[in-house]
């Protein structure tokens, strides 16, 4: 389904955030962490994880594979937007949302810079 014009080029401008090296948002982060008022605090340890463009690319994935047919028998059925999502698609998607979680997890682990920078530096 084609939600909107360009989805496509914003998509590769999301991906083009994967190319640039981690250290690079480093100080924009801690920055905007900073006017939050979030310093040695948990949420800027939390919240930065929590959206990723690798994220992002491998659920893209995971709903690209989904027959279409399944969408619209759901809505033949009478199901909503968010009926169709909440029931049909994201169970057929937990193994994509299991990896990512296992994922984010992993690398919020060996993650040791933004921790230092976040809860150390006043």
């Amino acid at each position: 389904m084609n939600w909107f014009p360009g989805r496509n080029i914003l998509f590769l401008l999301m991906l083009s955030v994967l190319m640039v090296l981690n250290q690079v948002f480093l100080l924009p982060q801690y920055l905007i962490m900073s006017k939050l008022g979030w310093l040695n605090s948990i949420q800027a340890l939390i919240v930065p994880g929590l959206f990723s463009a690798f994220g992002t690319f491998l659920l893209r994935q995971f709903f690209m594979i989904l027959p279409n047919e399944l969408e619209e028998a759901a809505k033949l059925d009478g199901g909503n937007h968010f009926q169709v999502y909440w029931h049909i698609m994201l169970p057929l998607v937990k193994p994509g949302l299991l990896a990512l979680a296992i994922f984010t997890a992993l690398w919020s682990w060996n993650d040791l810079m933004w921790p230092l920078i976040v809860l150390l530096i006043k």
